[in-house]
């Protein structure tokens, strides 16, 4: 897994999601995954597995997103706070 937003450890994030995981995985490693956790879908999340075709994933071996793919997953949260967060680190890094 690829951690992002909530979860990134790497970049400078104003926000602390305690008990929250957030990251990108493979579509070959999901039902392995969602096996190995007993995860399942719910109206309140507090894991959030975001998979791209495998075409179009970009991360390789990293196990943390960059700078931005952190901002915008952090602004697509939803929540205000998520919002605020990523504007932040979008705004620190842009210049």
């Amino acid at each position: 897994m690829v951690r992002s937003g909530a979860s990134a450890r790497g970049v400078p994030v104003d926000l602390v999601a305690v008990g929250v995981v957030e990251g990108y995985v493979r579509s070959d490693s999901l039902d392995d995954i969602l096996g190995e956790y007993g995860l399942h879908r719910g109206a309140q999340v507090n894991v959030v597995l975001r998979v791209p075709p495998e075409d179009l994933f970009v991360f390789g071996d990293q196990r943390e997103a960059a700078w931005p793919v952190v901002a915008v997953d952090l602004y697509d949260g939803g929540d205000d706070r998520s919002r605020r967060a990523g504007q932040a680190l979008f705004d620190k890094y842009r210049a």
